[in-house]
């Protein structure tokens, strides 16, 4: 069903790093056009991210990463006049407080326990009319009895879990990717350290992985794919078995992931998305962030996981594709049931355009501070 224009602005942390809120907030952008080509969807992105290149959709530049920013971005929903503003990881309390008293619903897409307890402080509630929390309830933990009151007393505040969030693959564009590489679906490994824009002490995590990739390729004589990442400034050289790609649209990427045999990667969402796609995964921590992501998977039996050190790695993906570790793994996958949480968040912005509730009830903006 088809409804009068909207116009939503998308505000995800983006830096000359990481890159899984741009495309976590892409994926909700470009299910929302399929299904509503009218609609005017825009994102604020920041100059420091050179993946911002691969944005399809119009965007505003900005000169750093949007939490880092008021006037620029003030400026921006002046200009856009938004219905709704959904802030992926990033924004400040100021920044809901000014995007609601110029009309526009306030949403938020929390990616981490911490960020959700934040986002449940009395200031931050009268201005948030959706919270969604991307990731499993197993990871981001119990509410405290606090929290919990809280939510009784304002429901519409409860945040909603709905796991990994990534565009499903299709099985036309899927084999046509392959195709185009030059690989068999379960006939490869996948390496990718996301944006290309973290380092392991002095040495960029892209080159770490493509030493990997060459040693399997040799050892192993299967294929390997390794994307670079955007902001990777380097050159590579090839090598036999070792396919190197710059980048993949994310939609690719994840038809390139769900047809992986497992994959090498870094403790961001893709983690989360190859564990939901049921791929066995060797996962490197390359932001702080990351380690108790990983400690969480690595605790409950879901990954394997080291340093991001060459021979660590190979050791370490050895024993993955052993084919008892490689069962194990997929018997604990199965357990979890890692859900796509892309149609929760699809339905509830549409659900917020077209049958808002209203604003929540204001007096409480001074109760906590940031």
């Amino acid at each position: 069903m088809n409804y009068p224009t909207k116009k939503v602005l998308f505000v995800p942390v983006t830096s000359s790093k990481g890159m899984g809120e741009f495309m976590r907030s892409y994926a909700v952008a470009e299910e929302l056009l399929q299904r509503h080509p009218d609609w005017d969807l825009r994102f604020v992105l920041s100059k420091q991210a050179e993946y911002r290149t691969s944005c399809k959709l119009p965007f505003f530049d900005v000169s750093r990463s949007p939490t880092r920013l008021d006037d620029e971005l003030y400026a921006v929903i002046d200009e856009f006049e938004p219905e709704l503003v959904v802030f992926d990881n990033a924004g400040l309390l100021k920044h809901f407080r000014y995007a609601y008293l110029r009309g526009s619903l306030v949403s938020y897409i929390s990616p981490f326990p911490h960020k959700r307890a934040k986002m449940l402080k009395l200031a931050r509630l009268p201005y948030v009319a959706k919270h969604w929390v991307a990731l499993p309830e197993f990871m981001a933990g119990e509410f405290s009895m606090i929290e919990k009151i809280k939510t009784r007393v304002y429901p519409r505040c409860r945040p909603e879990h709905v796991g990994v969030v990534y565009r499903s693959p299709r099985k036309s564009e899927q084999q046509a990717l392959l195709n185009s590489i030059g690989v068999e679906a379960g006939k490869f490994v996948l390496l990718s350290g996301g944006s290309g824009g973290h380092f392991a002490g002095a040495r960029p995590v892209t080159e770490v992985l493509m030493d990997v990739a060459r040693k399997l390729a040799a050892t192993r004589g299967s294929d390997c794919v390794i994307i670079l990442g955007e902001n990777y400034k380097g050159e590579v050289c090839g090598a036999p078995g070792v396919k190197v790609l710059r980048s993949l649209q994310n939609q690719d990427f994840i038809s390139l992931m769900e047809a992986a045999e497992c994959a090498v990667l870094c403790g961001g969402d893709t983690l989360l998305q190859a564990l939901s796609l049921r791929k066995p995964v060797v996962a490197i921590p390359v932001a702080k962030d990351q380690y108790p992501r990983i400690r969480r998977l690595t605790s409950v039996g879901l990954v394997r996981t080291c340093n991001p050190d060459p021979d660590l790695i190979m050791e370490q993906m050895i024993r993955l594709l052993k084919p008892a570790e490689h069962s194990a793994l997929l018997e604990r996958m199965d357990e979890f049931q890692i859900r796509n949480g892309l149609e929760a968040i699809v339905a509830g912005i549409e659900s917020l355009l077209i049958a808002s509730a209203g604003p929540l009830p204001s007096g409480l903006a001074e109760a906590e501070g940031r």
